[in-house]
C-alpha cells in the first residue's frame, strides 16, 4: 500500500517531502479517514506535542503520529473534535455540542460555564461558542415537531438528521423536550443540528471593507440554485437562525448554496473547505458525482472567487456523503510554514 501511495503521489507533480505512517488494519475504522477529529496539535519552539481528545470517534491519529515523530502525547479531558473547532485570526469557534460533551465526560462532569472555560484555555484567542437559538426560528412549531420525533422515535429516512445521542435516557429525553419548549419561548440555550460546525460554517480570514467585521461563509439549503423541499426548509430555518446568532456575535455573513440531500440525510458540506491565507487559496469540495449538483458546485466556486480567493475545485466528494464529512475532515495541519 505504501508503494502504491508513493506511486500515486508521483503523478501529482512536484510536492514537498511526503512521509507515510503505516497503521495496522485492525486499528482502523470506517471513520479513520477523518483525521482532523482525532487530535489537536501544538509546537513550542522545536518541541512538537500531540493532544488526543477524549474518546475521539475517528481513530487514534494522535497516538500514531506521536509514535512516528517521537513526540509527546497527552490525553486531554475535553471533547473538542477538530471538525467542531475552527480558528480565525484573533478568534476561534467551537460548536455548542462540544461544550455539552465536555460537560458530561465521565469523572469530570461540570456545568456549562466550567466546560466552556476549560475549552477556552486551549487558545488565547477569543472563543465563540457556535449554535442557534430556537427563538430565532421562523417556524418554531415545525422545528419542535421534528425534534420531538427524532428524540423519541429516531429520524426516518425522509427526515432531517438532528443527531440526538441514542444513549439519552427516557428521563433525559423528557428533560430535553422541556428545554425545547422553553427554547421556543425565549432564553439563551444554543442548539446544533450538525455533527460539526465546519460542515456548515467556513472562516475566510477576510474582513468586510466597510464594517471591519470578520467574514464567515454560512450554508443555506434554500438559496438559488438549491432546489427547495420539505427537509431543506427545516434545515434552512436552523441555518438562518445560525446566521442571526453569528451576526449578533459580531461577524459579517455570506450565505452559500448547500442543498439538503434526503438520500444521505445531510446538508452537502460545501463549507468543509481548506483555506490558505497567503496566497489566498481555497480547496473546495465538489459533489456533482453524487447527483444533479453541478450548478451548486459552480455557484460555490464563483462565490469564493468573488471573496478574493483562488479556487481549487476538488471533485469526487459525493462518494463520502454517507459518512457526513468532506475534505477538511480528511486533513489536519501539523506544521504551519
Amino acid at each position: 500500500m505504501s508503494i502504491q501511495l508513493h506511486d500515486w503521489l508521483s503523478t501529482l507533480g512536484q510536492l514537498p517531502p511526503v512521509r507515510v505512517v503505516e497503521v495496522d488494519n485492525d486499528q482502523l475504522s470506517a471513520s479513520s479517514a477523518w483525521m482532523r477529529d482525532g487530535f489537536l496539535h501544538a509546537v513550542d519552539g522545536r518541541t512538537r506535542k500531540y493532544f488526543a481528545v477524549y474518546k475521539a470517534k475517528s481513530g487514534q491519529h494522535a497516538k500514531w503520529l506521536a509514535a512516528a515523530d517521537g513526540a509527546a502525547l497527552e490525553v486531554i479531558p475535553l471533547a473538542v473534535e477538530g471538525g467542531d473547532c475552527i480558528v480565525g485570526g484573533d478568534f476561534w469557534l467551537v460548536g455548542v455540542n462540544s461544550v455539552g460533551s465536555t460537560m458530561n465526560i465521565e469523572g469530570r462532569q461540570c456545568d456549562y460555564q466550567t466546560a466552556k472555560q476549560r475549552i477556552s484555555k486551549l487558545d488565547t484567542r477569543k472563543l465563540h461558542v457556535v449554535g442557534y437559538r430556537a427563538t430565532n426560528l421562523k417556524n418554531k412549531f415545525r422545528w419542535l415537531r421534528y425534534k420531538f420525533r427524532d428524540l423519541f422515535r429516531g429520524p426516518t429516512a425522509s427526515d432531517p438528521i438532528f443527531l440526538f445521542p441514542s444513549s439519552v435516557t427516557q428521563t433525559g429525553k423528557w428533560s430535553t423536550f422541556f428545554d425545547m419548549l422553553l427554547g421556543i419561548q425565549g432564553g439563551d440555550r444554543l442548539w446544533q443540528e450538525w455533527a460539526h460546525i465546519d460542515l456548515v460554517v467556513a472562516v475566510t480570514g477576510r474582513k468586510d471593507a466597510k464594517s471591519g467585521k470578520d467574514i464567515l461563509v454560512v450554508a443555506s439549503t434554500t438559496v438559488h440554485p438549491c432546489v427547495p423541499n420539505r427537509e431543506a426548509e427545516v434545515q434552512g430555518d436552523c441555518l438562518d437562525a445560525l446566521e442571526t446568532y453569528l451576526s449578533q456575535s459580531g461577524f459579517q455573513i455570506i450565505r452559500n448554496p448547500a442543498p439538503y440531500s434526503s438520500q444521505f440525510g445531510v446538508v452537502l458540506p460545501y463549507n468543509n473547505v481548506i483555506v490558505q491565507d497567503d496566497p489566498a487559496t481555497v480547496w473546495l469540495p465538489q459533489f456533482g458525482d453524487a447527483g444533479d449538483y453541478q450548478a451548486t458546485d459552480q455557484a460555490n466556486v464563483e462565490l469564493w472567487r468573488k471573496i478574493g480567493f483562488k479556487v481549487v475545485p476538488v471533485p469526487g466528494w459525493g462518494a463520502f456523503l454517507r459518512d457526513h464529512a468532506s475534505i477538511r475532515c480528511a486533513t489536519n495541519g501539523v506544521a504551519r510554514l
